[in-house]
């Protein structure tokens, strides 16, 4: 059993995407019904931060050494330590990203 400080807000949430780093961080995406927006959040240490400077994230995935979000107005981001954020505009039309996620089987 994992405790957490600080964990996430108070009231009704759904969390939507969870990653984790080989330095023990958890990234998770989760939709805040208190507010209506969809929140990245950072566990490090026993400690949840809401990660400010990205709104509305709805996914999140660990990836080659990198964690990317995608917000959903559009665009991308990429870091490699959670504090340092690069933006990129999502592809559209033809050459639109489809991204993926698959659920690890539990019996192997």
């Amino acid at each position: 059993m994992i405790n957490v400080n600080n964990f996430l807000p108070n009231g009704t949430y759904n969390i939507t995407s969870l990653a984790n780093t080989p330095d023990e961080k958890i990234f998770l995406t989760l939709y805040n019904f208190n507010n209506g927006k969809n929140e990245l959040y950072v566990i490090s240490f026993g400690t949840a931060q809401l990660v400010g400077t990205i709104n509305n994230a709805s996914n999140v995935v660990y990836k080659n050494g990198k964690i990317y979000t995608y917000a959903t107005f559009g665009n991308i981001y990429e870091t490699t330590d959670g504090i340092s954020w690069t933006s990129r505009s999502a592809p559209s039309g033809n050459n639109a990203l489809r991204i993926t996620f698959i659920a690890p089987n539990p019996s192997g």
